[in-house]
């Protein structure tokens, strides 16, 4: 009897998996990993707070997640040393903000792929892409980049959102040349790795920036991003944009697409809904004004994305799926499963960023993670000023 027991609990839990129950969060904080995940991240951004203890609480279930679902890469959108950056790849708050932050030993083996935000551009920001080769956790090989990790088929397109405001702001005025040091090149570079994911069939093509498009303030979402990158989003079929510069969690649904705004790392005060400026986006699907971060996983055999926000407490709070990119080839899927099957590394997979011999202000800008490591003017390739943006915090 006790067999038959056991056989009738065993069926109704293979029947629970099929019907799709929700998941629960771990009673040790954490999410449960489900027995289909195949490949995951985490996101998370407006973090690099010095160490500040709601910091750290974010970094510890950041740490649980990274080992629960054995996580290959951490997203970070941006806002990585407050309040005006770095000032060489010495200085000591990449210490403070983030090798004594993020501890945990399943965050040691595995990039953090990093985004330039406002709070970056007011100190030397060449200084955060040079810190790639010397902190081989830390990886920004260029302000802007792809990284593919075909194991998954999918790709992670890095952009420069205060690069691309300082372009639009100064579009006419003698600064121009000097704040858009790219001389508007970006954009063309996204229409084209964009362009590359989708003719390589790639599953799931996502974006990460630093501002948003469908938040609910208070900084302001950007009529002029939405045009540059929603509409070459739209045009390729990428599915998620990843942001922050708002601090809080905040899910938003939009011509398919969604937009999550990863903006819970704790690095600074959090926004209020009492703030000024602030006004629930109507695309919002979910919206809590808490501290957390964002775990991403391929699951059911390579047929969803999914992504789970989560406090920083360990509270599954909020989950949506992404589908895979129409179109996207039979054969990379095929081939995708079998090298799941097989077990993939976490590292090593293509690069792409700009290769312009176009250099700006005396800055190298074909090769940058190339330049000069050593402490004074040789590593500070810029980093004039804070640019126009979107809000002191």
């Amino acid at each position: 009897m006790v067999r038959s027991f056991c056989v009738a609990l065993v069926a109704v839990a293979a029947l629970l998996v099929a019907v799709g129950v929700p998941r629960v969060a771990a009673a040790a904080g954490g999410i449960v990993p489900a027995a289909e995940e195949t490949f995951c991240f985490l996101s998370h951004g407006c973090w690099g707070g010095a160490g500040l203890p709601t910091q750290r609480l974010v970094a510890k279930v950041m740490g649980k997640s990274a080992q629960h679902h054995n996580a290959r890469f951490v997203i970070a959108a941006g806002d990585n040393v407050y309040t005006k950056g770095v000032t060489s790849v010495d200085d000591p708050k990449f210490k403070a903000v983030f090798d004594d932050v993020y501890t945990h030993d399943s965050l040691q083996g595995i990039p953090f792929l990093t985004a330039l935000g406002n709070h970056d551009y007011r100190g030397n920001f060449w200084a955060q892409v040079n810190y790639t080769k010397k902190n081989p956790r830390w990886y920004m090989p260029y302000p802007y980049y792809e990284r593919r990790f075909p194991e998954a088929s999918l790709t992670v397109i890095v952009i420069d959102t205060p690069l691309l405001e300082r372009c639009w702001a100064n579009k006419g005025k003698a600064r121009w040349q000097e704040r858009c040091w790219d001389h508007e090149r970006q954009h063309a570079w996204l229409e084209e790795r964009l362009a590359a994911a989708e003719a390589d069939g790639v599953r799931w093509r996502i974006v990460v920036g630093h501002y948003p498009m469908y938040a609910s303030g208070p900084h302001i979402n950007h009529e002029w991003l939405k045009e540059l990158v929603e509409t070459a989003m739209a045009r390729h079929h990428a599915q998620l944009y990843i942001n922050a510069d708002n601090h809080y969690l905040q899910v938003a649904l939009k011509d398919g697409r969604y937009f999550f705004n990863s903006g819970g790392g704790a690095g600074y005060m959090p926004h209020k809904r009492s703030d000024k400026g602030y006004s629930r986006n109507p695309h919002t699907t979910f919206e809590e004004m808490q501290m957390g971060i964002g775990v991403h996983c391929v699951e059911d055999g390579g047929d969803v994305l999914r992504t789970r926000v989560v406090s920083a407490h360990g509270k599954e709070l909020y989950s949506f799926d992404v589908a895979p990119a129409p179109g996207a080839a039979a054969h990379v899927r095929e081939k995708q499963l079998r090298v799941l099957a097989a077990g993939s590394p976490h590292d090593a997979p293509p690069v792409t960023g700009r290769q312009d011999p176009h250099r700006a202000g005396g800055r190298p800008v074909d090769d940058i993670v190339a330049a000069p490591l050593g402490g004074g003017a040789a590593t500070d390739h810029g980093g004039e000023g804070g640019p126009v943006d979107s809000g002191d915090d």
